[in-house]
């Protein structure tokens, strides 16, 4: 588990002991110096993240309830603050792009909840949830945390319980970081992989099911929580942003290529057979 700065200066390691356990220690490595600092923390980190900005490493500690906090570059008197995460059980961490929050999560726990650290004014606040977690991420301006969640296998065994439909739907919830608002929302198929347009006020979550022919961008404006969907002529796999252009963009799979280009007004151009000179053979 490694976590390289902006710069590619220093590098912050969670070292594995073996397949089945991680040491309780991070290092810091120096990367033009080559040398290291090791960290020993109180218990096994579970999950270690590094700031945007590099300036410090969030390790989260779930057998304490606490995380640790590591300012970057080491104090090698005060190498690490712990800070309790109360009425949860959290094993992984999202760090906002100012640094100000740290989202944390179980995807292992079954919790269907979400923690919310103030760095700054030291809050922390238990957001609740529907559905467990997979994953999640902040939005730019770390007004919105997606939250992509987990799901049941197979369908609802009563279609008539709605907390059961939920359970074994896919889905996905947009967490206002305001007021605590939760919009939940149910997809057909998995929505990843997910991006945020830089200026955090649209989301766009590929959705993907062969078998079911779901092809298809679901887009999320951040400020009224509104979703719209696009469909696709292809399978996606992945997506991504032209600066020039402001455009997102979102590969599929075909056999001669295809992309599909979206704007901030929801205008969509496709572009297919740019890959058709693979078929020529000398």
């Amino acid at each position: 588990d490694v976590d390289i700065s902006p710069d590619g200066s220093f590098a912050v390691v969670r070292v594995e002991e073996s397949p089945e356990s991680f040491s309780t220690s991070v290092w810091v490595i120096d990367l033009g110096a080559r040398t290291s600092e090791e960290i020993v923390l109180p218990a096994i980190p579970y999950d270690l993240d590094l700031a945007p900005d590099g300036s410090f490493a969030v390790a989260v500690l779930p057998t304490l309830n606490q995380m640790a906090l590591i300012p970057l570059p080491v104090d090698g008197d005060d190498p690490y603050t712990t800070r309790d995460v109360p009425d949860m059980y959290a094993g992984q961490s999202q760090i906002s792009a100012d640094g100000g929050l740290v989202a944390l999560f179980s995807n292992q726990s079954g919790e269907e909840r979400v923690g919310v650290a103030d760095l700054r004014s030291g809050s922390f606040d238990v957001i609740g949830l529907h559905k467990t977690v997979s994953t999640g991420a902040f939005t730019p301006d770390a007004g919105t945390l997606v939250v992509i969640h987990g799901k049941e296998e197979g369908p609802a065994p009563d279609p008539t319980d709605y907390e059961q439909v939920v359970d074994h739907s896919f889905g996905y919830s947009l967490v206002d970081l305001a007021d605590g608002t939760v919009k939940q929302q149910l997809t057909r198929a998995h929505p990843e992989p997910f991006m945020i347009h830089p200026d955090g006020q649209t989301i766009y979550l590929l959705q993907r099911d062969d078998a079911l022919d779901v092809r298809e961008v679901e887009v999320i404006d951040t400020v009224s929580f509104v979703v719209s969907t696009i469909g696709l002529g292809s399978p996606p796999v992945s997506i991504g942003y032209v600066p020039e252009s402001n455009k997102m963009f979102v590969s599929q799979e075909h056999p001669s290529g295809r992309i599909t280009f979206i704007d901030g007004e929801g205008n969509v151009q496709t572009v297919t057979g740019f890959e058709l000179n693979d078929w020529i053979v000398d």
